[in-house]
């Protein structure tokens, strides 16, 4: 098992919003490259620690990771008490979404009415995310019943589809907006109608200041002050 100083200097590498491969590449040496059945085997020991500062770390490792101990891992996190822990957790899945009780934990997380709303959000995005970075979970029963079960539900319908206007299109992305565009609301069927016709929305939280001012100046606002309709084919 590696030593807890060594799972900080990965945890340090791995903390930009763009990781730098060149210097992962360098902490990786000068750790003695380690497996990543060593670095998962670690992090999963200290999930069970008492500091919840400790667990959060170990997500931040594990959200680097692949493969079934490593998500064993990240259900720890979404499982946690802890608010902190279980934010982390779900910001830290998304090489995790091919794992249906990982998807079903965050959709847990998504529809508890004692959670946080601002931990929720962010989990019913990540649900719906699943359909972009893991399309081959549209053949998904499990993955299915999930999505149906929000789509059908007055509560959440409205918020699936937001998170759905984000996704690049594919087979199953087109499905569900078509569904909106036949059953939904007239908004509904407004703005689903305009994702499938050539525009997504972006949240200006997720593009730089250059981009974000081009965007303010040029689209149109699709949600309060943050969300704008962009054209998929346009570069920004």
């Amino acid at each position: 098992m590696m030593s807890f100083e060594s799972m900080q200097k990965l945890r340090d590498v791995y903390l930009p919003y763009e990781i730098d491969a060149k210097q992962v590449d360098e902490v990786f040496l000068r750790l003695g490259n380690p497996s990543i059945e060593e670095i998962v085997e670690t992090a999963n020991y200290y999930m069970d620690d008492p500091d919840r500062n400790v667990r959060v770390m170990m997500l931040r490792v594990l959200g680097n990771q692949s493969g079934q101990k490593a998500a064993e891992g990240i259900l720890k996190g979404l499982k946690d008490g802890e608010r902190r822990v279980r934010e982390c957790a779900v910001k830290c899945s998304s090489n995790f979404l091919g794992f249906s009780f990982i998807v079903e934990a965050i959709k847990d997380i998504a529809v508890d009415e004692k959670e946080k709303k601002k931990i929720r959000r962010i989990a019913l995005s990540y649900v719906v995310r699943g359909l972009e970075e893991c399309p081959e979970r549209a053949v998904d029963k499990t993955f299915d019943t999930l999505l149906d079960d929000l789509i059908k539900s007055e509560q959440y319908r409205m918020a699936v589809l937001f998170q759905l206007l984000h996704l690049e299109l594919n087979d199953r992305v087109e499905e569900l907006l078509k569904y909106y565009v036949k059953n939904g609301s007239r908004e509904e069927a407004v703005m689903a109608t305009k994702a499938l016709c050539g525009y997504k929305v972006i949240n200006l939280g997720d593009v730089d200041e250059a981009v974000r001012k081009k965007i303010m100046q040029t689209c149109d606002l699709a949600a309060k002050h943050v969300s704008y309709w962009v054209k998929r084919d346009e570069s920004l």
